[in-house]
């Protein structure tokens, strides 16, 4: 339920960083870290109800990278293997 309403809320922020002009640029990597926020505010929960919260954990890292490499531009590369086809993207 708690990654439910995080997608919601990452896309409502990121709706709303959109129509703003001072962070346009930033609107994917501002929904990730509201999406972020949602999931570590779910973790605090699980806590204070004494349950575990290994894989939100998990998730709240992975949402925690995705942010970071979007907020400093990094492309990803996946020109790896050599027989195969190769492309870029970035966010």
């Amino acid at each position: 339920m708690s990654l439910g309403v995080a997608v919601i809320v990452g896309a409502l922020a990121s709706s709303i960083a959109w129509s703003a002009l001072g962070i346009r640029d930033f609107q994917t990597a501002f929904g990730f870290a509201a999406a972020t926020g949602v999931v570590g505010l779910s973790m605090v929960v699980a806590g204070l109800l004494r349950r575990r919260s290994g894989f939100l954990a998990f998730v709240a890292i992975a949402l925690t990278l995705v942010t970071v490499l979007l907020l400093t531009g990094r492309a990803f590369d996946t020109s790896l293997f050599d027989g195969l086809p190769s492309f870029t993207f970035s966010f």
